[in-house]
């Protein structure tokens, strides 16, 4: 085969694949769902143990409500100097300063304590201590 022959198959090639590539991206674009507008009236419930979350759909624009209660706490753990604090629940006020480590913890733990861990009871605080002391 000739040299020009084979770069006139080369670009030939390259033309072709750039075109299935073109053609398979369009069909995929065209495959997506689009999302469909909300219409008025609707309304939408969202149920989970504690929560129930109801939106209704006014002018295109969802409003929501939710029945949950949110129980205040009373304390708050903290991480300071690599150990357990417990705040009470303005978060300022020390209430106890702890033995555990932080390295002790599981990370997810450890997570939960670096934001601040709510405590609802002084019987869930207690708990907490006791199962993570020496």
């Amino acid at each position: 085969m000739k040299r020009t022959n084979r770069i006139y198959l080369f670009f030939a090639m390259a033309a072709l694949m750039g075109f299935l590539v073109v053609a398979v991206v369009y069909v995929s674009l065209q495959n997506r769902v689009a999302p469909q507008p909300l219409q008025p009236g609707i309304e939408i419930v969202v149920n989970d143990e504690d929560l129930v979350l109801k939106a209704d759909v006014e002018d295109g624009f969802a409003s929501a409500e939710s029945t949950a209660t949110v129980e205040p706490y009373q304390y708050l753990l903290r991480e300071e100097e690599g150990y357990v604090v417990v705040y009470a629940a303005d978060g300022k006020t020390v209430f106890e300063h702890t033995a555990i480590l932080m390295r002790s913890l599981s990370e997810d733990l450890q997570e939960e304590i670096g934001r601040g861990k709510p405590i609802y009871s002084e019987a869930d605080l207690y708990d907490f201590l006791e199962s993570h002391s020496s």
